[in-house]
């Protein structure tokens, strides 16, 4: 498929995650199928409802759908949360296109270091927007890694996604890792990225 037109760029780097949307930037996005404004917070994040006196923060994660691709700001769930359900609480979309559950549970292990080190309050709720999609994005299959269009837009071999390996029946996070060291699709690795999402899960509700 065509990549979408936008009015700016809305990707950075980032050393853990791979990719991140930019701090500060208001971008239109269209394709065939949408037109859309995409604006993002100092934090990188879509922007939602802020209250004036929030009671505490809750904390969105997950991919393109949680993000809102393809809808305007205030058509994105995280911010239709917050402007009808959870008026008094800050509702943070920290989901970004092409995640899976590797990046949310890295993003969750950071926003806890963070919050854990300058004593701010903890989230007071935490959810990730599952889909069954996200299975496939947490392994480094050559499907996954050199296959994809990953939104930052760069060639197939300078793409980079995180890896994770289970090592004695824990959780490893290795690094990332680029096409060329991506490895073949098969049955087996089918069931490691079972495995690896299973773990991930149990991870960010621990």
């Amino acid at each position: 498929p065509a990549l979408p037109e936008r009015t700016g760029e809305l990707f950075s780097r980032d050393s853990v995650l791979s990719w991140w949307h930019q701090p500060n930037v208001q971008i239109a996005e269209t394709t065939e199928n949408w037109s859309v404004i995409m604006t993002t917070d100092a934090a990188g994040c879509r922007i939602t409802p802020t209250p004036e006196e929030p009671l505490g923060d809750i904390i969105v994660l997950g991919c393109s759908f949680t993000f809102g691709v393809g809808v305007n700001d205030h058509e994105a769930y995280p911010h239709v949360l917050g402007k009808t359900y959870w008026p008094r609480y800050k509702v943070v979309n920290m989901a970004c296109s092409a995640y899976g559950t590797g990046q949310a549970y890295l993003q969750l292990q950071r926003l806890l270091a963070e919050r854990s080190a300058s004593r701010q309050p903890m989230p007071e709720l935490i959810l990730y927007g599952w889909i069954a999609g996200h299975t496939f994005r947490n392994y480094i299959t050559k499907s996954y890694v050199c296959g994809m269009i990953l939104p930052e837009r760069e060639e197939r071999e300078q793409r980079r996604v995180p890896h994770f390996e289970i090592e004695r029946g824990g959780l490893v996070y290795k690094g990332l890792v680029s096409c060329r060291n991506a490895v073949d699709d098969g049955d087996a690795v089918r069931q490691k990225e079972r495995d690896i999402t299973h773990l991930l899960l149990l991870e960010m509700q621990r």
